[in-house]
């Protein structure tokens, strides 16, 4: 089968083609903006952990009896 070039659709074409590029990018900015949105909240998330583990006091076994490994 022979595609003969019809000058109708190309401004279609091209339409379509822009709608899909336009898609692509605000999928791209979407994509990015969740991925910026988990390091910041992993980020909290660690720095909350640190003060927790920070806020611990560490008394260490001295006594053999207490080692039980």
């Amino acid at each position: 089968m022979t595609r003969t070039f019809n000058p109708e659709t190309v401004g279609e074409i091209t339409a379509l083609r822009g709608n899909l590029a336009t898609a692509y990018l605000s999928l791209v900015d979407v994509l990015r903006a969740l991925e910026a949105q988990q390091k910041t909240a992993s980020a909290t998330r660690h720095e909350r952990l640190r003060a927790e583990l920070d806020a611990i006091d560490i008394v260490p076994l001295t006594n053999p009896a207490d080692q039980l490994w």
